[in-house]
């Protein structure tokens, strides 16, 4: 099922966080927690992430230093959980620290997975202007002219960036790289073409 909407939880003294009652069934064989892109932690069904996993990560060899940051990034920064009892989940600290959640917490729909972000996080996200800058930065990597190269070299390979991620792993968004988009993807591996994006959305 696509999860959509917006919850409002807390995360209880003993990290414990309520998943929304609509959602249980489709998290009740299993559940893995990672790190988000954003400040948030991702709740994908373990099927979706394994998915995930094979789409993104199989097609570049284990052995290439690119590929073993990626996948340390990937697999490092998720946990295996399962529901309990009365619908809970236990975040585990390092996803605590990473989405600074803090008591309130706001559950959304991202369609393949949910997301947990801190309330007052996700305020201040809406707030300020990175939704508009992050799509205006997109734009870069999109235009017809011009080719950010040098950010491409010069980012850290093991970060990764929502927008581009999504597009090396689902191939119907391929078509949307515009000319310039698809001589980048030639020209330099999936984890610097992430870490390049991680680089312009942080700018």
């Amino acid at each position: 099922m696509a999860f959509r909407g917006l919850y409002e939880h807390s995360l209880d003294s003993k990290d414990r966080l309520t998943v929304p009652s609509r959602f249980r069934a489709s998290l009740a064989d299993g559940i893995v927690l990672s790190k988000g892109f954003d400040p948030c932690v991702w709740v994908h069904t373990t099927g979706e992430f394994e998915q995930l996993s094979d789409r993104f990560l199989s097609p570049h060899s284990p052995f290439g230093r690119d590929a073993r940051r990626l996948r340390r990034r990937f697999h490092g920064g998720s946990f295996d959980e399962k529901l309990d009892s009365a619908g809970r989940i236990r975040v585990p600290k390092p996803l605590i620290e990473h989405a600074r959640l803090d008591g309130p917490c706001v559950v959304i729909g991202a369609g393949e997975c949910l997301q947990i972000w801190d309330r007052k996080a996700w305020a201040e996200f809406n707030a300020n202007r990175s939704q508009r800058r992050a799509w205006k930065q997109h734009e870069v990597l999109t235009a017809q002219d011009g080719e950010p190269a040098a950010i491409f070299v010069e980012a850290d390979a093991a970060g990764m960036a929502t927008g581009l991620a999504e597009m090396i792993a689902r191939p119907e968004l391929m078509t949307r790289l515009s000319a310039a988009g698809r001589r980048l993807k030639d020209k330099y591996s999936p984890a610097q073409m992430c870490a390049g994006y991680e680089a312009l959305l942080l700018s």
